[in-house]
């Protein structure tokens, strides 16, 4: 039932994926073997010696995820074909076949970097749960290489287009980018080692500097504008996202910020203030002043008689017939000016929108960058710590190796005192034949 299951559970694996290049002399072994391969790999390839093995592979080495060779072959043996094969590609996982007393063999496969060693005569399924442990590891290997070029792809993008600067718990700068560098007027020694306030700008509130801490220290995320100030003492403005970042036992280790200059939109804003303003008091202006003549015209209508008012009425009617031209003048300007005001505010609420959606895109990369190195960072982990039993396996069965060795060379030894008095007997025997006769 457990045979049946370790089945089941291995062509269910990373090697039903893959593809094996098996060496072995012997004919019926090798027709044997490839057989039980072929019911679990994706796809064998077999070859009967060394020279013959180096070729297939040279052909297919883009294909073959594996080699398994027997170490004792004709033409070019095991230990050579893994010496060829080492030339070229360094990592290919590698097994040998050997027997107990192959200890020079197994210490000079050991030297190639060969994954694992089998000792015949061959258990399948053993032989198949050293290949799927042996491919796993290596297939996590190529995973965790692919994330990091992926992870330093992004990183790069992020450091393109984002201020990015990580600080300590003691809120000391220990990374800046080179965008910060250019917006601040600092360079990266000038700021690393420093509190994180040789930006802050003296307007910034105490209130908000504790509430930004306060919230990371919590262990979660801030966001909002930052008004920041330069070397040279001027004013550029970033929207900015903080976030704690934790070790695998979620805890704080450092904090990550990023941000985006909107210094533009920034100034932006003010200038729309500065232009409604404009426009209020324009208008305020106006309307006093057309107060004042009218008032100034209806007094001197007062004040005068006879031809004089009639006079004063033609001038009060032009003045009416001027503030009505005046206030069709005024009308168009307001419709103009608010016209302006709201094209204006529709373009700054545009760009804001942008920014917030680059921002949370940003997040969210930067976000899942942080998870995925804490999923790397434990699955190298564990790949040290295989990396060392299987350091300690081969150890280990080496000194097994050497003391089986020597028992074998003691046995030997034996045999051969055994046949000297086996031989001495019968010469005795012989001789006392001889004497009887």
């Amino acid at each position: 039932m457990d045979l049946q299951a370790s089945q089941i559970d291995l062509k269910n694996s990373i090697i039903n994926k893959s593809s094996v290049l098996y060496v072995e002399d012997e004919e019926i072994l090798r027709e044997e073997i490839s057989n039980l391969l072929q019911g679990f790999f994706k796809k064998v390839f077999t070859a009967s010696n060394g020279e013959e093995a180096l070729e297939i592979y040279e052909k297919n080495s883009d294909e073959i995820d594996i080699l398994l060779t027997d170490v004792n072959m004709p033409k070019m043996n095991g230990i050579e074909l893994v010496t060829k094969v080492r030339e070229k590609d360094s990592n290919l996982p590698i097994i040998i076949c050997t027997a107990f007393n192959d200890a020079e063999v197994l210490l000079k496969a050991i030297k190639l970097g060969v994954s694992d060693y089998i000792i015949k005569p061959i258990q399948m399924i053993t032989t198949l749960k050293v290949c799927n442990k042996i491919l796993t590891t290596r297939n996590n290997e190529l995973l965790i290489k692919k994330h990091v070029k992926e992870l330093e792809d992004l990183k790069s993008v992020l450091e393109d287009e984002n201020f990015i600067i990580e600080t300590d718990l003691e809120q000391k700068i220990t990374y800046v980018n080179a965008l910060t560098c250019k917006a601040s007027g600092y360079t990266a020694e000038e700021l690393i080692g420093q509190k994180n306030n040789i930006l802050k700008h003296p307007d910034t509130s105490k209130d908000f500097v504790e509430n930004l801490w306060n919230t990371i220290n919590a262990g979660n995320k801030w966001q909002g504008k930052i008004r920041n100030l330069a070397k040279d003492g001027s004013t550029f403005y970033t929207k900015t996202t903080i976030l704690p970042i934790f070790d695998e036992n979620g805890k704080i280790i450092k904090f990550l910020s990023t941000g985006i200059l909107i210094t533009a939109e920034e100034e932006e804003k003010q200038n729309l203030k500065r232009i409604i303003l404009q426009h209020k008091g324009e208008k305020l202006k106006v309307e006093n002043t057309i107060q004042q003549r009218v008032e100034d015209e209806v007094k001197k209508i007062l004040a005068s008689t006879g031809n004089e008012k009639d006079a004063q009425n033609k001038k009060l009617i032009q003045l009416v017939n001027d503030l009505d031209a005046e206030i069709k003048r005024l009308r168009n300007k307001n419709i103009d000016n608010n016209s302006r005001v709201i094209t204006s505010e529709k373009k700054l609420q545009e760009t804001m929108v942008r920014f917030d959606n680059m921002q949370i895109a940003y997040q969210e990369k930067i976000s899942g960058m942080n998870s995925t190195i804490q999923i790397l960072a434990k699955k190298f982990e564990d790949l040290i710590k295989k990396s060392k039993l299987t350091a300690e396996k081969l150890d280990k069965s080496q000194k097994s190796i050497t003391i089986l060795q020597g028992y074998i060379d003691d046995y030997r030894k034996k045999i051969a005192d055994l046949e000297d008095v086996i031989s001495s007997y019968e010469k005795e025997l012989k001789e006392s034949k001889s004497y009887k006769y």
